[in-house]
């Protein structure tokens, strides 16, 4: 059973896996879809959502809660502007899960993870 389980540990220790779930939800924002493991996917769906609302506010608190974890600028104000013209009228749903088969070298169920 589940029960307690927060978050997947994708197999990581928590620093390195904090910085690949911050990198791949920045590369989804900068070119819309990414493809990745389905586990990877699910993980980053949560991390996008949380920078989605942070990018909404539109406040300088929110802008730098974002920059803990996105350390460049650039990513952030960008993160923002697409948040704030593509999401307006949404209050959840930002990202759409597509899976798109298994991997060909282990089998691993793969997903195309976009931006709605």
């Amino acid at each position: 059973m589940r029960h307690g389980r927060k978050y997947r540990k994708l197999n990581r220790p928590t620093d390195q896996r904090l910085q690949m779930l911050t990198d791949i939800a920045v590369a989804l924002f900068t070119y819309d879809k990414i493809k990745t493991t389905v586990t990877r996917a699910k993980e980053v769906r949560r991390l996008a959502a949380w920078f989605v609302f942070w990018a909404r506010e539109n406040k300088v608190a929110a802008k730098r809660r974002l920059q803990a974890y996105v350390k460049d600028r650039s990513k952030v104000k960008m993160i923002c502007e697409k948040s704030l013209q593509r999401f307006e009228g949404r209050k959840s749903g930002f990202t759409r899960m597509v899976r798109v088969g298994m991997r060909r070298g282990d089998g691993v169920p793969m997903a195309r993870l976009e931006l709605v």
